[in-house]
């Protein structure tokens, strides 16, 4: 690693934890079903992780991971161990939330967007 990643590492934590969520992620599954389709399969709660979660001020459509195109609500920022994937939802602000979207690029942060879940 460089000194300057180590700096840009550094300074990703100090814009985190300057205005952290705590958030539990539930990791879900994506099982293709016989009709060619899918449904989301729940599993179980991961540790608590902190992240900066910002609202999506554009309100721009963006593609997703998957390639859906979608109006990302929120972003998710965490460090580069951010535990998190596609179809993952979450609990904030008294809202439930899921991952539509993850990014590990530039790689001293990861960036998830996420949308409203309705489960």
């Amino acid at each position: 690693m460089t000194s300057e990643f180590d700096a840009q590492v550094a300074l990703t934590k100090e814009f985190i934890n300057a205005d952290s969520s705590s958030i539990d992620i539930t990791r879900r599954t994506k099982t293709i079903t016989d009709d060619g389709g899918y449904i989301w399969d729940t599993g179980v709660v991961g540790a608590a992780q902190n992240a900066r979660i910002l609202l999506s001020t554009d309100n721009s459509q963006v593609f997703a991971s998957d390639g859906t195109l979608i109006n990302s609500e929120l972003v998710v920022l965490g460090m580069p161990d951010f535990d998190v994937v596609v179809g993952d939802t979450f609990s904030w602000d008294a809202k439930l939330w899921q991952v539509v979207s993850v990014d590990s690029k530039p790689a001293y942060l990861r960036k998830a967007e996420a949308v409203r879940y309705s489960g």
